[in-house]
């Protein structure tokens, strides 16, 4: 089973900020080795549009395999880092 580490990160109702990290880490060499997992914990439906617009602006998806969660409600900053160590650590072949 070839495993990766996973990378993930929190994201909050602000896609310019959001799109200046991923442009960065777009740049990291050995990205490849790695998978992405990008949580946002924002329902409302413009302000998701701009973080999925901002995540295809990065081109982060050319980069690295990625999955981009969206939660159903606000579940709060301790229930999105939660939610990312519990996905970061499922068997790799769930997602």
């Amino acid at each position: 089973m070839d495993t990766k580490t996973i990378i993930s990160l929190r994201c909050w109702a602000r896609p310019i900020y959001l799109l200046k990290t991923l442009d960065g880490l777009r740049r990291c060499r050995g990205l490849e080795k790695y998978k992405l997992l990008i949580s946002c914990d924002f329902d409302n439906p413009m302000m998701s549009q701009q973080i999925l617009e901002a995540v295809e602006m990065s081109q982060i998806a050319s980069a690295v395999e990625a999955e981009l969660v969206f939660h159903d409600n606000n579940v709060g900053c301790a229930g999105n880092f939660r939610y990312t160590i519990d996905k970061s650590f499922e068997n790799n072949e769930d997602w």
